[in-house]
């Protein structure tokens, strides 16, 4: 995961007026979405004026995605075709867009990074907000995860917010002069032995699996 992440933020940024398969590219960095989901996405289940998408017809039936300005302002300039439902519409065929890999290559080229598949954009999104301090719970709504151990994943990327809220529930600092001697117990303390750790994280990462 440590790895997806080295190499985003040198992924190029989107333009200004992207075509239809880097609109593809640029509207999965911004709402994590699949790339089956994007290519099945239709106009009637977008709401640019509201912000948001319904997303539908997937492994876990349908899931509402808000939209931030940038996947906004993306998805009112991708190239529209009046006669198609479809968002993003392959040119030639007039049909929903099925296929970007060689737009991929090329883009992954031009930004020189190897080994970025476009699924990698999907975990990039997830993995900014827990950094941000998004609560998994919501990134496992937005993704669209069944499970929340699929989830569970990325919880790895924010233990400083983790260790911040528990230092929250401290009390306010005594001056040296008027701390209690802690009593002596009556008998050593048993100290419970530490549970081992999971490993599950990074072993998930090396068997991703494709529709997560």
């Amino acid at each position: 995961m440590s790895a997806v992440l080295s190499r985003a933020p040198s992924f190029p940024t989107c333009p200004k007026e992207p075509d239809t398969e880097r609109g593809v590219s640029c509207s999965a960095r911004q709402t994590g979405l699949r790339k089956g989901e994007l290519f099945r996405l239709q106009w009637l289940d977008v709401d640019l004026d509201q912000e948001i998408i319904l997303v539908k017809n997937t492994k876990s039936n349908k899931r509402y995605v808000p939209l931030n300005p940038t996947a906004v302002a993306i998805l009112k300039a991708v190239p529209r075709k009046e006669d198609s439902v479809h968002v993003f519409v392959d040119p030639s065929s007039k049909e929903a867009l099925k296929n970007i890999e060689r737009a991929w290559r090329k883009a992954l080229k031009a930004a020189k990074i190897t080994q970025f598949r476009f699924h990698d954009l999907r975990h990039t999104f997830a993995s900014r907000l827990v950094q941000q301090g998004v609560h998994l719970k919501a990134v496992q709504e937005l993704l669209g995860h069944r499970q929340s151990s699929t989830t569970d994943r990325y919880a790895h990327l924010g233990p400083t917010d983790i260790r911040e809220a528990v230092a929250k529930l401290k009390g306010p600092k005594a001056p040296d002069d008027q701390k209690t001697p802690e009593p002596k117990p009556a008998v050593d303390p048993v100290v419970p032995k530490p549970e081992p750790e999971e490993q599950a994280t990074r072993q998930q990462d090396k068997k991703d699996e494709p529709e997560a």
